[in-house]
């Protein structure tokens, strides 16, 4: 299967605002999320938090190349952890844009519920997206992709795109103690592309943490 071609980019907030139960406080402009990324020609995923009567949501908004918003994805799957803080959104859907066909699946709907990854592949996703935040708890950093140790958030993205053939690209957040690898699987299992090669500190096995 030849990879799909676009230009696509995905943002993880960064920071204390990702915290539970911390206030909405992105770190980028709510009007104008692109900034100076705006007219690059890459379209972007970008998360957020939206206030509801219900309580807050967690949405993943897809902005076209020029900054237009094309629309949103809105989590539909509250992990039991999460349920203090978050509630359930309602309604999936797929994007294109060119000649791609790509879903969202925000942290432990990829993770933890592979029907949504499944659904989504049915209603003809390419690609499936993944921002996710995924810490460890000791501080302690994974050395190798998919090793034995290492949490199990890389091995479920890989048997998402096993199980029904489409590419996924896991976005985790950008941080010193970053528990999964930000990456691209094939259908296949290669891994296409990723970033994540640091320090184990003391050889300590680590608890992951995800929000």
């Amino acid at each position: 299967m030849n990879p799909p071609r676009v230009d696509l980019g995905c943002l993880v907030p960064v920071g204390e605002s990702c915290s539970l139960g911390a206030q909405a406080t992105p770190s980028v402009d709510r009007h104008d999320p692109l900034g100076r990324r705006r007219g690059a020609g890459v379209v972007t995923i970008v998360g957020v938090e939206r206030p509801t009567t219900a309580g807050r949501e967690i949405v993943a908004i897809v902005l076209s190349g020029d900054g237009a918003q094309i629309g949103e994805q809105v989590k539909t799957q509250i992990d039991p952890t999460e349920e203090p803080h978050y509630v359930a959104g309602s309604g999936r859907r797929t994007f294109t844009v060119g000649d791609v066909t790509f879903a969202v699946a925000i942290c432990h709907e990829a993770f933890r519920y592979p029907e949504i990854a499944r659904a989504a592949a049915l209603d003809g996703a390419q690609v499936l997206f993944v921002p996710h935040f995924v810490t460890t708890g000791d501080g302690s950093l994974p050395e190798r992709w998919c090793d034995a140790t290492n949490p199990y958030n890389e091995k479920a993205v890989m048997c998402r795109a096993l199980e029904n053939t489409i590419y996924v690209a896991a976005a985790n957040v950008a941080g010193a103690d970053q528990g999964s690898a930000s990456c691209i699987i094939a259908p296949r299992l290669a891994r296409r592309a990723g970033a994540l090669r640091p320090r184990r500190r003391g050889g300590r096995r680590h608890r992951p943490r995800s929000r």
